[in-house]
C-alpha cells in the first residue's frame, strides 16, 4: 500500500530502525498558556514513537541532545504529540492527539511546528534530520517569522474592522507559505472582518484544494494499478495533464521515487528511484536541498538499500 506521507519520510521508513523515544510535555493547551506567561514559543513534535524511524532518530540525535536542550531552554516550551501503534498511551489520549494532528493538518511524521502562545503556527519542518545545526537553523527561521507575527497581532489588537483584518492578514502572510494552511483560526478571523475577501486570503486556499484534488486523482489511479514499477509509472503518467499545478507535478516526481523504491527488484531500479528523487528535490528549490542531503546516505549503497527494501516486504512473523 502506498503512503501519502512525503516521499522523504516514506523512503526513510523503509530502512529506519525502531527504538523508544524520550517523553516531553504532552499537554498542548497548558503548554500554550505557559508559553504566553513566560514569553516563549511552543515547539511541538508530532511523531510515532514506536514505529517511525525518522521520528526516533530526530529525538535521539537532535532533540534530546545537551546542545539542543541548551538552545531551546530560553526559547521554547517543548511538547510531544505521539501517535504510537502500541498500547503505551490510553485510547483517550490517542484520540486527543489525533484531533491535534487533524487541527494542524499534519501530513507526515515527524512534523515539528513552532507556535506562539495563541497557537498560531509560524514555521517548522517535516521529516527526519540528524543535524543539530540544521534543525536549529530551521527553527531560527520560524522564530524570525514569529517576531513579525507577534508585531502584527499586537497591532491588530488595537484596531477594528478592515484595518484589523489587514494586520491579521499581514501576520498570516508572515508565515511560510507551506505552513499557512495550519492557521485556519487566524484565517477565519480575517474573513470574519473581510467577508468579501478583498484581501484575497482564499486565493491560496483554492489553489491548495486544486492540488489536493489532483493528487487524489493520481492516488486513486495508482491504487488500482498492478503492483510493479512499470504499471505504477503508467498509471501516474495517464492522469497527469498540462493543467496540473507545478506543486502537483513536483510531488508526482516524489511519488515516482517512492513507488520505484517500494517495488525495486534491482540496483537499476534503485538508480531510477534516485533519479526521480533528485528531480523531485530540484523541483522543490531551497526546500529540496536539505531533503537531498538527508537522503544521500540512504542512496549511498544501492545494494544494501535494495536488500533492506526486499526484507521490508517480507511478511512479519
Amino acid at each position: 500500500m502506498l503512503n501519502k506521507l512525503t516521499p522523504c519520510l516514506a523512503v526513510a521508513a523503509l530502512v529506519a530502525p525502531a527504538c523508544a523515544a524520550e517523553n516531553w510535555s504532552t499537554d498542548l493547551p497548558a503548554s500554550l498558556a505557559k508559553a504566553s506567561q513566560e514569553n516563549k514559543y511552543v515547539l511541538v513534535d508530532f511523531n510515532g514513537s514506536d514505529w517511525c524511524g525518522p521520528c526516533i532518530a530526530l529525538k535521539e540525535k537532535v532533540l534530546s541532545t545537551p546542545e539542543f536542550e541548551a538552545y531551546a531552554k530560553d526559547k521554547f516550551v517543548l511538547v510531544d504529540i505521539d501517535l504510537p501503534r502500541g498500547d503505551k498511551l490510553s485510547a483517550e489520549k490517542i484520540a486527543s492527539n489525533r484531533e491535534l494532528v487533524e487541527q494542524y493538518e499534519v501530513e507526515g511524521f515527524p512534523t515539528i511546528l513552532v507556535m506562539n502562545g495563541a497557537g498560531v503556527v509560524m514555521g517548522g519542518f517535516v521529516g527526519g534530520n540528524d543535524s543539530v545545526p540544521a534543525v536549529t537553523s530551521m527553527l531560527d527561521e520560524a522564530l524570525a517569522a514569529g517576531k513579525i507575527v507577534d508585531v502584527e497581532m499586537a497591532k491588530a489588537a488595537t484596531l477594528e474592522g478592515v484595518d484589523k483584518a489587514k494586520a491579521l492578514f499581514a501576520a498570516y502572510n508572515a508565515v511560510p507559505s507551506e505552513m499557512r494552511a495550519k492557521n485556519q483560526e487566524l484565517k477565519k478571523q480575517v474573513l470574519a472582518l473581510d467577508p468579501s475577501d478583498t484581501l484575497g486570503i482564499n486565493a491560496e486556499g483554492a489553489r491548495k484544494s486544486k492540488i489536493m484534488s489532483e493528487m487524489n486523482s493520481v492516488f486513486l489511479k495508482v491504487k488500482d494499478a498492478g503492483k510493479d514499477i512499470k504499471s505504477m509509472m503508467a498509471a501516474i503518467d495517464s492522469v497527469v495533464t498540462d493543467k496540473f499545478e507545478p506543486e502537483s507535478k513536483a510531488e508526482l516526481l516524489g511519488l515516482k521515487a517512492q513507488v520505484t523504491l517500494q517495488y525495486a527488484e534491482s540496483v537499476e531500479d534503485i538508480a531510477q528511484a534516485k533519479d526521480h528523487f533528485d528531480r523531485y528535490c530540484a523541483a522543490l528549490g531551497e526546500k529540496g536541498v536539505m531533503m537531498e542531503k538527508q537522503m544521500s546516505q540512504i542512496f549511498a549503497d544501492p545494494k544494501a538499500l535494495l536488500e533492506r527494501i526486499k526484507q521490508s516486504r517480507q511478511p512479519q512473523k
